[in-house]
């Protein structure tokens, strides 16, 4: 929800504090990157490549990555 957001120290707090993965999925299998992506928060989204968070995960009902839900 943080990256869906945009709210970057919620997001950092998160990750910091491990309370939460750059890699967790919601039910639907899609990651905080696909989220941060889809709105155009790049801040986080450089936030969690630069944590670890895999670039070419596929989510979502079209299993598309985040750089296919950036481009939408």
């Amino acid at each position: 929800e943080a990256a869906q957001r945009g709210s970057f120290q919620a997001l950092q707090y998160l990750l910091d504090s491990k309370k939460a993965t750059p890699n967790d999925i919601d039910s639907q299998g899609v990651t905080p990157l696909h989220y941060a992506s889809l709105n155009n928060h790049d801040i986080c989204a450089k936030y969690l490549i630069d944590r670890g968070a895999l670039v070419d995960k596929p989510g979502g009902d079209l299993q598309a990555t985040p750089l296919h839900w950036a481009t939408r």
